[in-house]
């Protein structure tokens, strides 16, 4: 996730009520994982979760848990709370070899 906007951009991914225990997503057994990307300096984050590559099968077999995520800045917000439609998203920002990566930027 690469916040690329001049302000600061939120980022959330929100797990489902039961996952907790059994979600990547979730830390601390906290169902809402927040990220502050500042503009500029420091504003990126990267989540591994693993080796391979981002077929639609694996993006599912990782979101599957999810109840929501979101997206805020002071002129922008995007919210996908549907799975199948975060899927897609996701799916449209695969790259590099063999699509081993999701970039998620956030751009004005």
């Amino acid at each position: 996730m690469i916040n690329r906007t001049s302000d600061t951009a939120e980022v959330i991914w929100k797990s489902q009520e039961d996952s907790i225990g059994f979600n990547p997503f979730v830390l601390n057994n906290n169902r809402k994982l927040v990220f502050i990307l500042p503009p500029r300096k420091h504003n990126k984050v990267k989540l591994s979760f693993g080796m391979g590559t981002w077929s639609p099968e694996e993006v599912a077999k990782a979101i599957q848990l999810l109840e929501y995520f979101s997206i805020k800045t002071p002129h922008h917000s995007l919210r996908i709370d549907s799975l199948p439609q975060l899927q897609a998203w996701l799916l449209e920002r695969r790259t590099g070899v063999s699509n081993s990566k999701i970039v998620i930027s956030i751009d004005q």
